[in-house]
């Protein structure tokens, strides 16, 4: 649970507070929370959440999350917090720790106060035994014990003249870990608990199971095979009624169960720089540019780029070779001199000004390389002897970009001609990066071999200088008074809408882009946001929400545009669903009936080879080593296929096979299987291997099911407008 995840990375000084005031969270742990908490009509008193009518303190949640977060400040000062990723991170974990107590106690699994009592006085963690542990590495027990049952005297013995204030500010603070550990404890004892009953139930693995998963997992069969997809079934050859869409509908509404859902028709006004700002931003380009060209010599226009370097907040980049240069940059950079500056250069990001403050032959050598990438395709030998014929085409002069274009099997880099950059040592596999290291700028190397497959290589380039150099970007920037006016056009577009005006005319006579969500549930973040999801939840059809400014969306209105219970997806909401698998189905009836055609007059054939010789409109396709997992090497996945060659014959062209989106006619013309000996001495292990296995994922599958039955309801957006 994530109590014990987080109790593990306690920092020491915590255990520290554990052995020194431990006696004051006893004595006065009551004496303030009780206060707090007494208050009425207080937000803090109010249940953030409920689980199957459970409540979830907002107080509890905050203290929950600012203790996280010191934390992991505290383990890394200097590493940057996303508090929001933090705050979700614990919502998770609370809402799982609260359905996890109430099924402990369903199932008897519940641990009480006493029992963490208990095992903190007699199986204290590895955490805590770690203070009460001497240079020798021995547990002083007695110590442990002497505070645990008369804290009083240790307290006065190990800290008599600690000032008043500094106790009740260590109580103060210490208060909110004691409870992490405690709960720690209990977390991990009724989590152990909970995971025991879990797996009686459900991980039990029967002799007969294991065998057949163990010859299924180790059985391969290689297969030629004809295969008839159902998409490339014309519509003229297949007729749809209404009928028969309402009347699949009836049958399986079991299939179209859902929770409640809403959606969404929202309005964006993207936060954009205006044409005020990007004005302010040409003038300091038109400044810059104006200044360094006027300068009358070097120094005078070295002097002109510091000055601004300074007003314009540029940055300058210690001794860096060309490859850990930002592209945008590097390809001028390195072309250019000690005291060389150029631009404006226009980029996506901005304006760039760039000046080389040095250049100095370093140690770090980088490589500018292209390849063209033969992969082995089941057969290195064939792969090889095609790597030599575009090897030697490739040096008889002929265009390496154009046939690393049309041969490499290297999707990144054929589009680019092969172009893989510059690279420096470690970042290549080493077969190429030996290669690519030992030849000279021009060469044209390989085949060389690598477990991606056999590589021609040709060297483009080759630098081991190190730049030293200041560049100043200039980019527009939203001020306050755009993004002002940003805000007030999202409440005038909202107050108008609320006036009764269409999201959609109302757009298009303001040149506002809409969108419509697809169908939104409970719990899962909308447009990256779970506050604009529980807005909608709480919001009636034709309701307008508030404005909302989302990361990569600008500010938002929305306007509720559907609402559906939970239950039965009305028959509107699913009927291209429908169609498409009555689609399916039609179409697989009509590649059923081709194949049967086809079967029957290739049957007597001998093998799928010989008849694709006879009749070469058909198309017979070649997959090994195919196992019973659904997968059909270079043909999709389909376990129906799969399931089917796992048990046909040797050598025998099967009837027709009807897959999931494909009709198949089979031939298996290998199939490797464990012996019967193989079989009995791998099983017990491999039976040990699937409980441990089963063991392992049955108490999260377990957790996630509960998670998808309960009633949780989120009250976050009443304290929240970012979550």
């Amino acid at each position: 649970m994530g109590t014990f995840e987080r109790i593990r990375t306690l920092s020491p000084w915590i255990l520290t507070a554990f052995a020194v005031v431990f006696i004051l969270f006893m004595a006065l742990a009551d004496a303030n929370l009780g206060d707090i908490t007494s208050a009425q009509n207080n937000p803090q008193t109010m249940a953030i959440a409920t689980v199957n009518g459970d409540e979830i303190k907002y107080l509890e949640y905050e203290r929950n999350v600012t203790q996280e977060i010191e934390n992991r400040r505290q383990q890394n000062p200097d590493a940057p917090t996303d508090d929001k990723q933090i705050r979700n991170q614990m919502w998770t974990t609370m809402i799982d720790g609260q359905l996890v107590d109430q099924h402990s106690k369903k199932v008897g699994a519940y641990v009480t106060d006493e029992v963490v009592a208990y095992e903190l006085l007699n199986n204290p963690p590895d955490f805590m035994k770690q203070r009460f542990t001497d240079s020798a590495g021995n547990f002083q027990s007695q110590t442990y014990i002497d505070l645990l049952t008369d804290p009083q005297a240790f307290y006065t013995q190990r800290a008599p003249d600690m000032d008043p204030a500094e106790k009740q500010k260590a109580l103060k603070q210490f208060r909110d870990e004691i409870n992490m550990i405690t709960a720690y404890l209990k977390d991990q004892k009724q989590q152990q608990l909970l995971t025991k009953a879990v797996n009686t139930s459900t991980g039990i693995v029967s002799k007969t199971y294991a065998r057949q998963t163990y010859i299924d997992e180790n059985t391969t069969s290689d297969v030629t095979f004809i295969q008839l997809p159902a998409a490339s079934v014309s519509d003229d050859e297949i007729k749809i009624t209404d009928e028969e869409l309402k009347a699949y509908y009836e049958k399986n509404k079991a299939r179209f169960k859902q929770g409640a859902t809403r959606k969404l028709k929202y309005a964006s006004f993207q936060i954009q720089p205006s044409a005020q700002d990007t004005a302010t931003i040409v003038k300091k380009q038109n400044l810059l540019s104006s200044l360094l060209n006027s300068a009358t010599d070097s120094t005078a226009r070295d002097s002109v780029f510091s000055e601004k370097l300074r007003d314009f907040n540029g940055e300058s980049v210690d001794y860096t070779i060309v490859n850990d240069i930002e592209p945008r940059l590097a390809q001028y950079v390195m072309n250019m001199n000690k005291g060389d500056i150029k631009g404006p250069i226009r980029a996506s990001d901005g304006t760039y000004f760039i000046r080389i403050d040095d250049v100095r032959s370093g140690t770090n050598k980088v490589v500018k390389a292209s390849h063209i990438l033969i992969n082995f395709d089941n057969n290195k030998d064939s792969a090889k002897a095609e790597a030599n014929r575009i090897l030697k085409e490739a040096k008889s002069g002929k265009n390496f970009a154009e046939l690393a274009s049309k041969y490499s099997k290297d999707p990144g880099s054929a589009a680019n001609g092969g172009d893989l950059g510059f690279f420096g040592k470690g970042q290549m596999v080493p077969e190429f990066e030996k290669a690519a290291f030992g030849a000279n700028v021009g060469d044209i190397t390989g085949p060389v071999e690598t477990s991606f497959g056999y590589h021609i290589i040709k060297v483009d380039d080759s630098k081991s200088q190190e730049y030293k150099y200041s560049f100043i970007k200039l980019t527009p920037k939203v001020s306050g008074i755009t993004k002002n006016q940003i805000i007030r056009d999202a409440v005038s577009f909202k107050k108008q809408l609320e006036e009764g005006e269409n999201i959609d005319s109302l757009a298009s006579k303001l040149g506002v882009m809409v969108q419509e969500t697809g169908s939104i549930v409970k719990n899962t973040p909308t447009l990256t946001s779970q506050y604009l999801t529980d807005l909608a939840f709480n919001a009636e059809k034709g309701d307008v929400l508030e404005p909302l400014e989302l990361d990569n969306f600008g500010f938002i209105v929305a306007v509720v545009s559907d609402v559906q219970k939970k239950g039965t997806a009305p028959f509107e909401s699913v009927s291209e669903d429908i169609r498409a698998r009555v689609r399916n189905q039609k179409a697989l009836e009509v590649q059923m009936k081709k194949a049967k055609e086809i079967y029957n007059s290739i049957k007597g054939s001998g093998s799928l080879a010989a008849a694709a010789e006879g009749n070469p409109t058909l198309n017979v396709k070649n997959a090994n080593r195919v196992s019973n997992n659904g997968t059909i090497p270079g043909g999709g996945r389909d376990y129906y296929f799969t399931n089917a060659v796992s048990k046909a014959p040797l050598n025998t062209i099967t009837e027709p096979i009807m897959g999931q989106n494909s009709v198949y006619i089979a031939q298996v013309t290998n199939r490797n299987q464990p012996s019967k000996d193989q079989i009995e001495q791998a099983l017990p292990e491999f039976t040990s291997q699937l409980k441990a296995k089963y063991s392992r994922e049955a108490f999260y599958l377990w957790l996630n099911q509960v998670k998808k039955d309960a009633e949780i309801e989120d009250f976050r957006y009443k304290q929240y407008k970012s979550y």
